[in-house]
This record gives structure tokens, C-alpha cells and sequence, in this order.
């Protein structure tokens, strides 16, 4: 018990200069673990953790990695502080919450009978097997989130070590099923002495971590070694996952860059310039305009590249992934418009729509969850996903495109409707609107039938 309040201690003392144990935690990130059924880097957990428990991916500027190892290290800390998102005014309400804050302790939800009260009325729901109005959905919400901080805090979630070392909890598991938590390690087994190792570590270089002394550098050394040792344990022994281990430099690159980001603001800086061009009427301008739109149209390829290597299939699985994929066709159609129709404005529009998607995806991860998840069963095929899912959301770039056009025609007429619109230009941009929908309704036609031989190849008919 000492030893526990001393560590509580040393820890309460630098929490406050937690910011700098970022270089500490890095080495943390690459990390093998397996969630949902998918190994990923500890990094990839830690992120889609924080997210969904708390809306972002970064705590008072605290990178995920170093808040989750803090919520073991510090209980008492978390349990008092306000991270858990209820969003949900209705909840708020019926919970007695203060309706003006949006996060809260653990400690106060936990206490709250009426969420107790509400837990109990979702379960008679669930074996009744009643469908769940929103109001519900949100309570099932904060459950899970309850839940995942809970269980993180007791070893419970992720799988650390792969289902092949077998202990008298293992109950049988075959290799390649699912990983070991820790709190099923059998004592005293060689990864479980890893961990420890990776642990104890971590807390010396924490604790080292405003020194730049030969042992603050040593402890942060030693961190790496026992790191990669573990690493290589898994890899060495279990040659099963050695396909899944290449996959985590890749993924790391993918947290770490953040491509649809840095896209968004190549985009707006593409329009900035735009705009400079159009007070100065200077040509490098526009040509360094088209540079920087250029690249953030291969910086959004290049991060759905990434997303498909990781995960072996084509980009447009969910909502997020559509809201990313859709702007990125829609630039392509509103370039090749730009060339055969000399329109420029077909360009710009296709670069909004781009700009448009991507800050919402970016800025809205509650309503796009942008993890990494398995399909379900039913969606497990790349032939299929290639041809009717991709040849679908295409149509939804094109008919995008043509109302972004439109509005802007719109926009034009209303503007020089008193001195005299330029018909040849409202010529122009109308016949660029009607190629848009043409190859909208063909790839939607397309699509509509690839979709009913698959759900005949699928379930039959």
C-alpha cells in the first residue's frame, strides 16, 4: 500500500509536466495489440480510446499513448476528473447533470442512481429485444465509454500477447483466435516479465523526464530496448503475425502524418491563393495555386492509400471513409470538365467540395469515426466492395459536383442579373452541370445493378 501511495505521489507531482513525456510515450506507441479483432499499434488503440470517451485524440494537449498509461498509474486522479462526453442534453437532464458542461468524472456518473436506473431499463430493453430510440442509444453510449475506461484500467482490454501461450485462463483458445490481456498473463510467464520490464521503465523515465542528465537519457534508452524486446518476443515466437506486425510501421506513419488534415489545408491554402491571384492578377500566383491544390489532392490519395494497405480493401466502408473518397473523385471529374470545357470554376468547385468534406471529417470525429474497423461478414469481399461500393459513391461525387456548380451559376446570375448576365458563361456552366449528372446517373445505374447481383451472390434471391 506504501509503495502504491508513493507512486501516486511521484506521479500527482508531474502530472502537471505530463506535455513533456511525449518522447517518452512515442516509444510506446508501436506497441502490437489486438482490439476488435484487428492488431494495430498501441498508438491506434490509445487514439480510438480517447476519442470515443472523451471526443478527442489529445487530452490538455497530452498525447493518447500517455493518457492511457496514466489512467492505470493514476486512478485516483481520472476517477475525479471530468473526461467522460455526454453530449446528449436529454441524458444530462434525466441524469441531473449540469446541463451547461458536456464532460464529467467517472466518480459522478458511477454515483448516479438514476444512471443506474437507466442502465437497468436498457438491459430489460436489450433481452426484450425492443428496438433502442436515441434517447437509449445515448445511454448505451456512456455505458460503453464507462466501460472501455474501466476496463483498460484492469488489464481487460487490449490483447497484448497472442492466444498461443496458453495459461489456466486460456480455456482452450486456438492460436490466431484472439490475444491474451493482461490481467490473464499467467505470473511469472516470460512476456508478462516483459511488461513489467516496459513498466517499470516507463515510470523511471517519467520520472527522470525534466533532467537532462545521463540517467534521465539512460532510463528513456532503456524504455526503447525493453520495448522492442517485447516486440521481438512476439515476433520471433508467433510467426502467425508477422503479416499483421508489418502492417504497424504502416499505420504509425498514417496516425503520425495525418493526411486529410494536412489535405484540408493544402485546399484552403490553394483558395488563399486563389484569392491573392484575383487582387494582384499575377500568373506565378496562379500557377503556385495549382501546385498547392495539386498537392493536397495527392496528400488525400496518398491517405486513402494507406488506409487500404492497412486494412486490405478499398476506402469506402463507412461514412468517414465516403466523406473522404467522394471529394477526391469529384476533383477528378471537375479537372477533366476543366480541360475539355475551359471552366476553371468547374475546378474550383470540385477543390470546395474537397475542402467542404474534409474539415467536416476532420473537425466532427463524434459523428465520423475515423477507426480502422473489421467489416462485418456480409461486406468481406474486395470484388465486390471494388466494383458496386466504389462505382456508387462515384455517382455521389459526380451529382456533388454538379450541385456545388450549381450553386455557383446561381450565385453568378443573382450577382449580374442588373447589369446583364453573360449568357456564353451561364452556357458553359450549364453544359458542365449536365456531364456531371450524366455520368452520375450512369455510374448510379451501374452500381444499383453490381448491388443486386451481389445481395444475390450474398443471400440469394
Amino acid at each position: 500500500m506504501r509503495k502504491k501511495c508513493f507512486y501516486l505521489i511521484v506521479f500527482l507531482s508531474l502530472f502537471s509536466h505530463f506535455a513533456l513525456a511525449t518522447a517518452i510515450g512515442e516509444s510506446l506507441k508501436s506497441l502490437p495489440v489486438q482490439n476488435r479483432g484487428r492488431v494495430q499499434p498501441f498508438d491506434t488503440f490509445a487514439r480510438d480510446s480517447l476519442r470515443f470517451v472523451y471526443g478527442k485524440t489529445l487530452f490538455n494537449k497530452r498525447p493518447a499513448v500517455d493518457v492511457l498509461v496514466s489512467w492505470v498509474l493514476l486512478p485516483e486522479y481520472w476517477n475525479e476528473t471530468e473526461f467522460i462526453q455526454v453530449r446528449d442534453s436529454a441524458l444530462r437532464k434525466a441524469l441531473q447533470l449540469d446541463l451547461q458542461k458536456t464532460l464529467f468524472s467517472p466518480k459522478t456518473l458511477l454515483s448516479n442512481k438514476n444512471f443506474i436506473q437507466e442502465v437497468a431499463e436498457l438491459r430489460v430493453r436489450q433481452q426484450n429485444k425492443e428496438p433502442l430510440d436515441d434517447y437509449f442509444k445515448s445511454v448505451q453510449k456512456l455505458e460503453n465509454r464507462l466501460l472501455i475506461y474501466q476496463a483498460f484500467q484492469k488489464g481487460e482490454i487490449p490483447g497484448w500477447v497472442p492466444s498461443s501461450v496458453r495459461d489456466s485462463d486460456n480455456r482452450g483458445q486456438t492460436e490466431g483466435k484472439s490475444w491474451i490481456p493482461l490481467s490473464r498473463l499467467k505470473e511469472g510467464s516470460e512476456e508478462k516479465k516483459l511488461f513489467q520490464k516496459i513498466v517499470s521503465h516507463y515510470v523511471s523515465a517519467v520520472s527522470l523526464q525534466e533532467q537532462s542528465s545521463p540517467q534521465a537519457e539512460k532510463a528513456r534508452q532503456e524504455l526503447g530496448k525493453a520495448v522492442e524486446g517485447f516486440k521481438e518476443q512476439i515476433a520471433l515466437k508467433y510467426s502467425t503475425y508477422k503479416d499483421d506486425l508489418s502492417k504497424i510501421s504502416t499505420e504509425l506513419h498514417y496516425n503520425k502524418l495525418n493526411p486529410f488534415r494536412l489535405s484540408w489545408i493544402f485546399y484552403l491554402l490553394g483558395f488563399l491563393l486563389l484569392f491573392l491571384h484575383s487582387l494582384f492578377r499575377k500568373k506565378f500566383v496562379f500557377y503556385i495555386s495549382l501546385f498547392v491544390f495539386g498537392s493536397a489532392f495527392f496528400m488525400q490519395g496518398y491517405g486513402m492509400l494507406l488506409r487500404s494497405l492497412i486494412m486490405e480493401r478499398p476506402p469506402v466502408t463507412n461514412m468517414y471513409e465516403t466523406v473522404v473518397w467522394v471529394p477526391w473523385v469529384a476533383v477528378i471529374l471537375g479537372t477533366v470538365l476543366w480541360l475539355r470545357q475551359k471552366v476553371f470554376t468547374v475546378f474550383a468547385c470540385a477543390c470546395a467540395v474537397a475542402l467542404f468534406c474534409l474539415l467536416l471529417a476532420d473537425s466532427a470525429p463524434t459523428l465520423l469515426d475515423g477507426g480502422l474497423e473489421p467489416l462485418e461478414a456480409v461486406l468481406r469481399s474486395n470484388f465486390w466492395l471494388t466494383t458496386h461500393v466504389l462505382v456508387i459513391t462515384m455517382s455521389y461525387s459526380a451529382f456533388f459536383l454538379a450541385f456545388a456548380i450549381g450553386d455557383v451559376l446561381l450565385f453568378l446570375f443573382l450577382r449580374d442579373r442588373k447589369k446583364g448576365v453573360d449568357r456564353e458563361k451561364v452556357r458553359l456552366h450549364v453544359k458542365c452541370i449536365d456531364r456531371s449528372i450524366q455520368v452520375g446517373v450512369v455510374l448510379l445505374a451501374a452500381g444499383t445493378i453490381l448491388g443486386g447481383i451481389w445481395a444475390d451472390y450474398s443471400w440469394g434471391r
